[in-house]
């Protein structure tokens, strides 16, 4: 949607006048256009952000965006221009399968790990015992979340978490600092830690030898660690 050049193009042209000459469909595309690319701006400011998402309002608008800026470029750019338009949209086109491609192949190496996790845990976890899963990321422990365990998470920033309040919690957002994670396993009794490595998650309870020798790995990659807690499976 960023790269839509349909709405910029009937926005400026209104305001430039040139659109005097428009009627029936593309004057009121233009007219539609023109409103949400109004309405993407004064819904982009975080006061404002209560009034819908902005990028919506260009994705609702983008059909009719580009009959004005057909019509628009081939009254005053000449018919070169729409081809040249065309040529541009299935460039982008191309585009975007290309990245939808990558995206892909990322989601089904994420899909394989997610299955490694669960399938680690349920291996380990005696019948009967409870899975109370506790992560350096927020966004990771989201996808295990259809699975009947616990979890211990930062759920409410209105509050503090293990003693920790969130201007101190994160190091950076949403990558839990350390201390923090231990502490909470601490206070929580988690039986579980994912870890998102390549930082200090790495080294759990490094400080802590007792602690450290409580920690068995499950499963290992090289973005993620998964932990055991030992004595504290129920």
């Amino acid at each position: 949607m960023a790269l839509n050049v349909a709405a910029p193009i009937v926005v400026i042209s209104v305001a430039l006048g040139e659109t005097k000459t428009l009627d029936g469909l593309p004057l009121f595309a233009a007219q539609l256009a023109t409103s949400a690319g109004i309405l993407f701006f004064a819904t982009s400011f975080r006061r404002t952000r209560f009034l819908g998402e902005p990028e919506r309002y260009l994705e609702m608008s983008a059909p009719f965006a580009i009959i004005a800026a057909v019509v628009v470029l081939e009254g005053h750019a000449g018919a070169w221009a729409v081809p040249a338009l065309l040529v541009y949209f299935a460039a982008i086109t191309a585009g975007q399968l290309g990245l939808a491609r990558l995206v892909r192949t990322a989601v089904a190496d994420r899909a394989h790990d997610l299955a490694t996790v669960t399938a680690a845990i349920n291996a380990h976890c005696p019948p009967g015992g409870t899975v109370r899963l506790a992560a350096n990321s927020d966004e990771m422990q989201k996808y295990f979340m259809t699975e009947p365990w616990s979890f211990v998470r930062y759920w409410s920033y209105e509050k503090p978490f293990a003693g920790f309040h969130v201007r101190d919690a994160f190091d950076p957002f949403p990558i839990l600092k350390t201390a923090v994670v231990e502490a909470a396993i601490r206070s929580y009794g988690a039986t579980y830690c994912l870890m998102a490595t390549g930082d200090s998650g790495a080294a759990l309870f490094a400080g802590d030898h007792a602690w450290r020798a409580r920690l068995s790995v499950l499963a290992e990659t090289p973005t993620y660690r998964l932990y055991a807690v030992a004595d504290a499976v129920t």
